[in-house]
């Protein structure tokens, strides 16, 4: 679900997300933790590098970035995010039941959606 977020006086800054990373530091919080960072930490932190600078422009083109990576890692439940580790030369086996691995044709459509984006 997207939802529209003002910022209030930061120079009329509006952005949408699913996940308010952007607002956890407008908060002055001095971290935070998502799973969606597992594979990809980097984004993470050079979105955090761009808050810490004041450049919020760049920040909000990041987040932008980072929602379609979260939308990416959404289905099967979980799965995606170790297949996305795989991708990275991290085998960090697989779900534990209940849940399942991707099958191919899901881990090729992940991979092709990464690289699309050009995280991979």
């Amino acid at each position: 679900m997207w939802r529209l977020i003002d910022l209030g006086p930061v120079d009329g800054i509006y952005f949408m997300a699913y996940f308010y990373v952007m607002m956890i530091f407008y908060a002055f919080l001095k971290a935070s933790r998502a799973r969606y960072a597992n594979a990809f930490p980097e984004l993470y932190a050079k979105f955090y590098k761009f808050f810490l600078k004041g450049e919020l422009e760049a920040a909000r083109e990041l987040q932008f970035q980072i929602n379609m990576l979260r939308k990416a890692l959404q289905r099967p439940p979980i799965a995606p995010h170790y297949e996305a580790l795989r991708l990275r030369g991290i085998d960090a086996g697989h779900p534990r039941a209940p849940l399942r691995a991707m099958n191919e044709r899901e881990a090729e459509a992940l991979r092709a959606k990464l690289e699309e984006l050009g995280i991979l």
